[in-house]
């Protein structure tokens, strides 16, 4: 329960500041990306000696598939996560006072082909700096997972509603800022992206494959 709890602390911190921050942003503007990224940052630096601090559905997965967390936690933790973007999209529309909001438009594949890139970066500075056996005693990989989303969300600005994470993807149903029916293609690009960063760690740092 403990994991459980900050993995929702987690999630509903990065959610709520996505929906804050985009959602009639306000003073926001175009520093969104820069408060998400540092929500992750923040995030990653307070819950990750609890829980792993996973915040993602997907490298929930990963993690387990590297021996990190019991199998039978996986259920949990990828349900945790998606009720707290569920929620910290719902109180971000109480707290909005129920604004109209418009759907980013999703052109399915620059929009795909953006969830690729951004998710390959994500897990790949994830599994580099947080997992690596070489980076056991790394004291930055917040600093860097939380870059690495602010450095995506810039350079895909332009091509619409980024993600790189099923559990945001949700909040952005919730919120109004994407359409239900696009979300399988979300989660479509999120897997490849994470499957190709899988691949491309386990080539490249080939100590830390498991036995």
């Amino acid at each position: 329960m403990r994991k459980l709890l900050t993995e929702f602390i987690g999630t509903f911190f990065l959610v709520f500041t996505v929906g804050m921050t985009v959602v009639n942003p306000g003073a926001a503007g175009g520093f969104a990306p820069i408060a998400i990224g540092l929500s992750i940052m923040i995030a990653a630096y307070s819950c990750a000696h609890i829980s792993g601090c996973h915040i993602h559905p997907l490298l929930t997965i990963v993690i387990w598939r590297r021996g990190h967390i019991k199998g039978i936690e996986v259920p949990g933790y990828i349900a945790t996560q998606l009720l707290a973007a569920a929620f910290a999209a719902f109180l971000t529309l109480y707290l909005k006072g129920y604004p109209h909001v418009e759907a980013v438009p999703f052109h399915p594949m620059p929009s795909i082909i953006a969830e690729i890139i951004g998710t390959f970066t994500l897990i790949y500075v994830v599994l580099n700096t947080a997992v690596a056996k070489a980076n056991a005693a790394n004291p930055t990989y917040g600093f860097a997972i939380g870059s690495s989303i602010i450095v995506m969300a810039y350079a895909l600005a332009g091509v619409g509603a980024t993600a790189f994470n099923p559990a945001v993807a949700l909040g952005f149903g919730v919120l109004g800022l994407a359409s239900w029916n696009t979300y399988w293609m979300y989660l479509l690009g999120e897997i490849i992206g994470t499957v190709l960063a899988v691949i491309a760690f386990r080539y490249a740092s080939p100590k830390d494959n498991r036995k």
